[in-house]
């Protein structure tokens, strides 16, 4: 039988107690992910919205080529394109622990700089159609035209972040992330459908969305849990 000394129990006693404190006073990692979540829709749809204001009547170039007259309007499609306010939201809540989502946090940041760095250094324009009809996909990309003025096309931040869920999905759950897959494919033909986007706008935010999760995921974390 081993005798601890007074003074090195009372050591022990209090080194327990105190890691016992600390745990109890770690923030939950739900409270964590609805603080980023939050955090992240705030910071970034600020600054869209600000350079989107600042680019009305600015000069600015558009991007359509023949491809484009491949995707008839159709204000239908405007249901899709409301799934990218919960297809971004999803990683959030897929990764399993702080680390996981202080990579997605990473990774949606990379997407944000580049892409609002291209709206605000090259601005461009799309030019949409009138939309007809009192239905409620009607109503619903009526509110969207009034709300986003048609600049901050190139690369598109829907296509953009919505792959960038994807990916990080994919990497957390096979399952979970093919479901994301399928989701960012009808957002990002929604964005071509209801004339949002330029062909060209898809594929380049595409691109930022795995630049994205390649800097954040194979390189910046690049190291075992």
């Amino acid at each position: 039988m081993i005798i601890f000394p007074p003074y090195l129990k009372k050591g022990m006693f209090i080194a327990v107690q105190n890691r016992m404190s600390s745990e109890k006073k770690k923030i939950p990692l739900w409270v964590v992910k609805l603080f980023a979540a939050i955090a992240f829709a705030a910071i970034s749809g600020a600054g869209y919205l600000i350079i989107n204001r600042m680019n009305v009547g600015s000069e600015a170039a558009t991007l359509g080529t023949f491809v484009d007259g491949l995707f008839p309007f159709n204000r239908h499609w405007v249901w899709f394109y409301y799934l990218y306010f919960v297809a971004i939201m999803l990683p959030f809540f897929v990764v399993k622990d702080r680390h996981g989502l202080w990579k997605a946090i990473s990774a949606y940041s990379i997407v944000c700089v580049v892409t609002l760095g291209f709206y605000a250094l090259w601005p461009t324009i799309i030019h949409r159609p009138t939309v007809i009809g009192t239905d409620l996909s009607a109503k619903l990309l009526k509110a969207i035209y009034d709300g986003d003025k048609p600049y901050n096309c190139f690369p598109s931040q829907h296509v953009a972040y919505s792959w960038t869920a994807a990916f990080i999905a994919l990497n957390e759950n096979t399952r979970t992330g093919v479901a994301a897959l399928v989701i960012a494919i009808l957002i990002s033909l929604s964005t071509l459908f209801i004339k949002q986007h330029w062909f060209v706008d898809v594929p380049s935010g595409i691109a930022v969305a795995a630049l994205g999760y390649f800097l954040s995921y194979k390189i910046i974390f690049n190291r075992k849990k």
